[in-house]
C-alpha cells in the first residue's frame, strides 16, 4: 500500500473500509491456496496483504462513533 492510498483510507467512510476489508480477506484466503497449492511463488504478498488488513482495520477502530 502507498503513502497516498493510506492518506485515502483515513478519508473514507466506515462501510467503505468494511467492504475494502472484506474483499482483502477474500483475496488473502484465495492467495494463500494458491500458495498451498503451488500456484502462487511470491509468499511475500500474503504478508504485505495481511498488513493492509491490519491497517484499514485500525482506521476502523481510530474512527470516532456518534
Amino acid at each position: 500500500m502507498k503513502k497516498n492510498e493510506r492518506e485515502q483510507l483515513k478519508n473514507a467512510s466506515v462501510p467503505e473500509l468494511q467492504k475494502r476489508v472484506l474483499e482483502s480477506q477474500e483475496k488473502l484466503w484465495a492467495l494463500q491456496r494458491d500458495i498451498e497449492l503451488g500456484k502462487q511463488k511470491n509468499v511475500k504478498e500474503a504478508g504485505l496483504l495481511r498488513k493492509d488488513i491490519a491497517r484499514m482495520l485500525t482506521v476502523i477502530n481510530n474512527q470516532p462513533t456518534n
